[in-house]
């Protein structure tokens, strides 16, 4: 008797199922006449509708801009200050500070390799500068300007290091020197 009604119930839920498929599918029958008339039109964008999909990170990057566009006039007056400019770059690299002779030794070399690597770079890419295409070139150029200003920075920290390291091989100066040239009081 389970059985018998269970098989029931499952062929009444099959019926069900499939009526409305078959009910749906019968009006949707159009002559064909009416299909060849109405090709579909392809959408074109627009300036119009751009701003409906700009996302939270386009507004940020417009943010930034028009922050960057404010601070521009400061820039400015930098180019007409050169040496305010220098000050101004050469804290996001600051000069490594050696704490010992021998420290000083070792970031100099390490720069002086450093260097000679930037040089051999760049005239790798001046050679290959002569047989770029066009449209290549700015690339070229712009990598050839970058590397200019490392070399730029590792010439000024190697000169401040063997400052440094003179200034570590110096033996330190009396605190007060006047007191050691005055006879003790009695």
């Amino acid at each position: 008797m389970k059985r018998l009604m269970t098989v029931a119930a499952v062929g009444f839920g099959a019926v069900l199922l499939a009526a409305p498929g078959a009910l749906a599918q019968a009006p949707a029958q159009t002559p064909p006449k009416q299909q060849a008339q109405a090709p579909k039109k392809a959408k074109v964008w627009t300036d119009d509708n751009i701003s409906s999909v700009r996302s939270s990170s386009d507004v940020y990057q417009d943010q930034q801009a028009s922050e960057k566009a404010a601070q521009q006039p400061s820039s400015a007056s930098a180019q007409q200050n050169p040496a305010a400019a220098k000050d101004a770059n050469s804290d996001a690299f600051p000069i490594p500070q050696a704490k010992t002779t021998k420290e000083a030794d070792d970031l100099i070399a390490s720069d002086k390799e450093n260097l000679q690597s930037q040089q051999e770079y760049i005239q790798q890419t001046e050679k290959e500068l002569a047989t770029a295409p066009d449209s290549y070139k700015e690339r070229l150029h712009w990598r050839i300007q970058a590397r200019t200003d490392v070399i730029n920075r590792l010439q000024r920290d190697i000169a401040a290091l063997e400052k440094q390291k003179a200034d570590l091989g110096k033996p330190p100066a009396p605190a007060n020197p006047g007191a050691a040239s005055q006879p003790p009081s009695q």
